[in-house]
């Protein structure tokens, strides 16, 4: 979009013993022992929970998924303030499931504590390996690839397979590895990193989703993220995939089997709404004055955009929505139709969801390099002296990331 204005110039037993103790602890339904009647070595499993920002106080705890449903408890832990959590276990080799419960967060995108609610949850799968370290991250995302798991498992494909294969998938949709990345705080200038980093990106894409619960509370006239918040909008995806194994907006009615579809309150959901809205909200954030990183909407557009523009089989037949078809708005504030002398200065403001790419500005055609932008302000300085008395037109002219003028 472009603006023109007129205007004048002017240590032995000790082990036996921690062996023992954990031995009894690790594990509870039989699955721990290997056909020799050999207790498996211990390993541990570890990482965080989050939601954008880390869930604390709540207990996560690790089943045995080696049927591809919920089984017995292999082991579990409190989660710290940091939200880090550390489970020791002897369980054999086999597909564990992570489930966190009883937790509550702060949303990323506002000031609201939320508790998880008796029947909602955060989960994880992974390829646990007996005795060895594991890394598994619990976050909305891995919650959604654990969703996508059980439908498959239930319609024939192997737990294995399933658990590596639905991760796989989450990772690719958003260009890191959900399970082994820790996230960001965005809004926390103790978590900024010097440049581009999968961490951040991790903490963008979780936040966007809590961004788009600001935005459907206030369209269902609902207290912000009171109701509709981070976790809300988890359990509501978690459902939709686990039913159909499609992110679709469809669900099977608990009274008929039939599928119907499903919103946020008003909102009716499809797969075009959750690329679209995922991938704006988390541009916002990245624009907005909670993201305290470094980094800018350029920098993480390609992921975002290619989000919101997957063809993937598991967003059904629907074809993506534009991530962002308009031009950036140029609004002026300060200097406009004024005469001028000596140091002139025109002051707008520039706004797009996409972020700013590039500026021309230009007087009476001629290209000019005397402006700065901070944050969304543009401030334009002309020297006056060196023009004639007159009546000049100045032209800004602003592209976005997405190239659209």
């Amino acid at each position: 979009m472009f603006r023109t204005i007129l205007f004048g110039f002017q240590s032995l037993i000790i082990a036996a013993l921690i062996i023992s103790i954990a031995s009894c602890g690790g594990g509870g339904d039989g699955d721990n022992d290997d056909s020799s009647g050999n207790p498996d070595p211990q390993g541990v499993i570890s990482g965080q929970v989050s939601l954008g920002s880390p869930a604390t106080e709540g207990v996560i705890t690790a089943y045995s998924w080696g049927s591809g449903e919920k089984a017995g408890v292999i082991g579990s832990s409190a989660i710290d303030a940091s939200g880090n959590y550390s489970i020791h276990t002897t369980a054999n080799t086999q597909p564990v499931l992570l489930e966190v419960t009883s937790a509550k967060y702060k949303e990323a995108t506002s000031t609201t504590n939320v508790k998880f609610k008796s029947d909602q949850f955060l989960s994880a799968l992974l390829v646990y390996t007996a005795g060895q370290g594991h890394t598994a991250q619990v976050t909305s995302y891995t919650t959604l690839a654990h969703a996508l798991a059980i439908h498959q498992v239930g319609v024939g494909k192997d737990k294995f397979a399933a658990a590596i294969d639905t991760n796989d998938l989450m990772t690719q949709l958003i260009d890191l590895d959900i399970s082994s990345i820790k996230p960001a705080r965005i809004y926390s200038a103790d978590d900024v990193y010097a440049g581009v980093s999968d961490e951040a990106k991790y903490g963008f894409f979780l936040s966007g989703i809590s961004s788009w619960m600001k935005d459907i509370s206030e369209t269902n006239k609902s207290g912000e993220h009171d109701y509709y918040n981070t976790i809300h909008a988890v359990m509501t995806m978690h459902r939709d995939i686990k039913d159909d194994g499609l992110w679709d907006g469809q669900i099977k009615s608990a009274s008929s089997g039939e599928s119907v579809g499903t919103s946020l309150g008003i909102v009716a959901l499809n797969s075009q709404v959750y690329r679209q809205k995922i991938a704006q909200h988390t541009l916002k954030v990245i624009n907005s004055d909670d993201n305290k990183s470094t980094l800018v909407a350029g920098d993480l557009i390609t992921p975002i955009s290619d989000f919101s523009q997957s063809t993937d089989p598991i967003f059904a037949a629907l074809d993506p929505l534009a991530l962002d078809e308009e031009g950036p708005e140029v609004a002026a504030a300060e200097g406009m139709d004024e005469y001028f002398s000596g140091e002139a200065e025109y002051k707008c403001s520039i706004t797009d969801i996409a972020g700013i790419k590039e500026i021309t500005v230009e007087l009476d055609g001629v290209e000019i390099d005397t402006y700065e932008l901070d944050g969304e302000d543009l401030t334009v300085t002309v020297d006056t002296t060196q023009y004639e008395d007159g009546v000049y037109a100045l032209t800004i002219t602003v592209t976005d990331h997405m190239d659209n003028e």
